[in-house]
């Protein structure tokens, strides 16, 4: 067995330090009685009742990014309408470029001569006639 004698130093235990060393954290912790979890309780306390005192007056002050928020919604809106007008635009352009290919079709089919090569009366002036109808309205 051995004994230990007051010049040897006796083993430190884990998790103790120097003795002119501050404390340790979890030392400060037990000696001023902050139960942990990071920054003291009693300060997250306070501000959770804030945050549901806050929430329950939002109907009386705006939110910070009100007006941001509806300039936003113009924004979005223009933008929508702008949409709707393009593709409009485009349904238009494709219904009046398929008119046009059919009536071209139209009038090369009435002006091609018949089985004896000579060219169909009555044929051509239908698709005329639906010309005309067409630019006057």
């Amino acid at each position: 067995m051995t004994t230990e004698t007051a010049t040897e130093p006796k083993p430190q235990q884990a998790g103790t330090s120097d003795p002119d060393a501050p404390p340790a954290r979890e030392e400060r912790r037990e000696r001023d009685g902050d139960g942990g979890g990071g920054g003291g309780g009693d300060r997250r306390r306070k501000h959770a009742n804030n945050n549901n005192k806050s929430n329950q007056n939002t109907s009386k002050k705006p939110g910070y990014f009100q007006k941001d928020l509806e300039a936003a919604e113009e924004l979005r809106r223009a933008a929508e309408e702008r949409a709707e007008r393009a593709r409009a635009r485009r349904e238009e352009r494709a219904r009046k470029t398929a008119d046009r290919d059919r009536l071209r079709r139209a009038v090369a089919k009435a002006k091609r001569p018949g089985r004896n090569g000579k060219a169909k009366l009555g044929r051509e002036s239908n698709v005329l006639l639906e010309k005309v109808k067409r630019m006057m309205g």
